[in-house]
């Protein structure tokens, strides 16, 4: 009898565990079929403009968030995005969109969308760079109409020229800094090994942590005020190299070298002597 009992027992557990699986299988069914519903939605919108819309990338970012991909048999997002059927677009088109999104607002998202401005030169641009502002775009410092394509599409084009421009003086900045750096380090190595420096060499780097100085705020100024100051700085600086070479022995190059006489008169001086 207790036997029978454990058998009873023993095939109860198995119908359990059947039941559970086949609920489990279920559910799983109705999670993808709810997840194929929805992408279903987005691949179902036939306008262009309506596919790439601010509503369809926050679809897919809660899509991904609730791993719906899963359901799907994908292991990841990026997998799911860059092989899926079912995907509206690849990881680089949702990601270049998700990150102007996030950058510039939903509603100002959709309006330069609509109104043609290329993703390529938005998605160069920093958050807060282009805010609508009721009928207006503010766009760096500019204020433009939001009918007027034309000169929205100029706009984000020059300031997307302005941040590239910035971004490459403070890259060679940073580089003429690292150089100006290394110089000072190897003018130190030159003391000795207890690090002394002489009397020139001590000036000589004094001179250099100046000019670094100079570089730094020069890369600061607004153009109007590079234009104003460039001129009589490369004045200052020449001369000051003048003197430099004249005191170190050398012939400037600007000074045309030791002698600097046409032809002529040469051929006066062979005549005099």
């Amino acid at each position: 009898m207790k036997k029978n009992n454990q058998s009873l027992e023993l095939v109860k557990e198995q119908v359990g565990e059947g039941a559970v699986e086949q609920a489990a299988a279920s559910n799983g069914e109705v999670r993808q079929a709810e997840a194929l519903m929805f992408l279903g939605g987005i691949g179902a919108i036939r306008s262009l403009a309506d596919k790439l819309s601010s509503q369809t990338i926050r679809a897919l970012e809660v899509f991904g968030e609730s791993k719906g991909y899963e359901t799907l048999g994908y292991a990841n997002f990026v997998d799911f995005l860059n092989t899926s059927p079912y995907s509206p677009m690849t990881k680089s088109q949702y990601y270049d969109r998700l990150n102007a999104l996030e950058s510039e607002g939903d509603s100002t998202y959709d309006l330069l969308n609509n109104l043609g401005v290329p993703l390529s030169k938005r998605k160069l641009l920093t958050e807060g760079d282009v805010q609508l502002d009721g009928d207006t775009l503010v766009i760096g410092q500019q204020r433009v109409p939001v009918n007027d394509r034309q000169r929205v599409v100029e706009a984000v084009r020059l300031l997307v020229a302005a941040s590239q421009h910035q971004a490459k003086k403070i890259e060679k900045g940073t580089e003429q800094l690292t150089k100006v750096r290394k110089e000072r380090d190897d003018l130190k190595k030159r003391g000795g090994s207890g690090g002394s420096l002489d009397e020139f060499d001590s000036a000589l780097l004094a001179a250099l942590g100046a000019l670094t100085n100079l570089n730094a705020l020069a890369f600061n100024l607004t153009d109007p005020e590079r234009l104003q100051k460039r001129e009589y700085t490369f004045e200052r600086l020449a001369e000051a190299r003048l003197d430099l070479e004249e005191a170190l022995g050398v012939s400037a190059p600007s000074a045309g070298g030791e002698f600097d006489l046409s032809e002529q008169d040469l051929s006066e001086l062979d005549g005099d002597m």
